[in-house]
């Protein structure tokens, strides 16, 4: 569907937490990420959420969560909707769990400012290798 039209609602933090007594700079990070999705028939709203992980030595040294609301015009929602079934395609998640993540970038850049876990990067991540599968939201009934 080239024509989704949706916009932020409101970024809301998940989770935060940072153990730096873990953290040796000169060694490698390693790094997990999960995302799920969530949708409120009532107002059209499309929750993505998303948690990564930053390891060293098996120990976490970061976890960071972060919710994307994103509101989800009206004729949108007709298009996607069979037989009363909201139907996202893997490539449409694709695009919101991308935009999560980019915006856990800004607020890992500023949770960890001025500590030593600010050197920390997000790579780049492709979500075709974790989302494999459209998503079915099944309205429940009244």
């Amino acid at each position: 569907m080239n024509n989704l039209q949706y916009r932020y609602l409101k970024i809301s933090d998940g989770q935060f937490a940072t153990f730096e007594e873990n953290y040796d700079p000169s060694n490698g990070v390693g790094f997990q990420n999960s995302v799920s999705f969530s949708y409120d028939y009532e107002n059209n709203i499309l929750v993505c959420s998303e948690t990564i992980t930053f390891l060293q030595s098996e120990k976490i040294i970061l976890k960071l969560g972060l919710n994307s609301h994103f509101l989800i015009h009206p004729d949108s929602v007709k298009l996607l909707m069979h037989e009363g079934v909201l139907c996202l395609s893997k490539e449409i998640l694709w695009q919101f769990a991308s935009l999560n993540y980019g915006s856990m970038r800004g607020v890992l850049y500023e949770r960890t400012k001025e500590t030593e876990l600010n050197s920390l990067i997000l790579p780049p991540f492709f979500f075709d290798e974790l989302i494999k599968d459209s998503i079915r939201f099944v309205k429940k009934a009244e």
